[in-house]
């Protein structure tokens, strides 16, 4: 597999924001994204996860687990208001949080530093060495996002 077309989501590395990474995720789907989890981030079984803002203006963000953004969406009729988040797929199996799914919010507040650094690239998948490409046949081409 290799990539082209690399670059940050916003154009530079701290220029994505919520607004872009729904663009790009409308556009593209499902994006890779790179997230700074605090120690509840393990016990999160349901309801909309959140952490404290991070400042969009800071230079290096520190960032150590990957998921899969999937979607987005408001969590209505909670004690504090409506509550947008964003859908999250984590690698750890169904038996953690919502069926192995995530509520991180609040979106536009760039909780665990994910809306801030995310990039992307186009993957193109390279036909087997031992196969060789079938006779017409194109190579295969998916946009996938990938986190720093």
């Amino acid at each position: 597999v290799c990539s082209s077309d690399l670059g940050y989501v916003g154009g530079y590395y701290g220029g994505c924001n919520s607004g872009k990474l729904m663009r790009e995720l409308h556009k593209n789907g499902p994006v890779a994204v790179g997230l700074s989890p605090d120690s509840q981030f393990m016990m999160y079984k349901s309801g909309v996860f959140q952490q404290q803002p991070v400042d969009m203006g800071v230079e290096w963000r520190r960032v150590d687990h990957a998921v899969l953004l999937v979607g987005y969406g408001v969590e209505s009729g909670t004690l504090q208001g409506d509550i947008p988040y964003w859908l999250i797929q984590n690698s750890w199996g169904k038996y953690w949080g919502m069926e192995g799914y995530l509520h991180l919010g609040p979106r536009g507040h760039n909780a665990m530093q994910m809306e801030s650094i995310t990039v992307a690239a186009d993957i193109i998948s390279k036909p087997s060495s031992n196969t060789g490409p079938r006779p017409g046949a194109r190579r295969q081409k998916d946009k996938v996002t990938l986190a720093p």
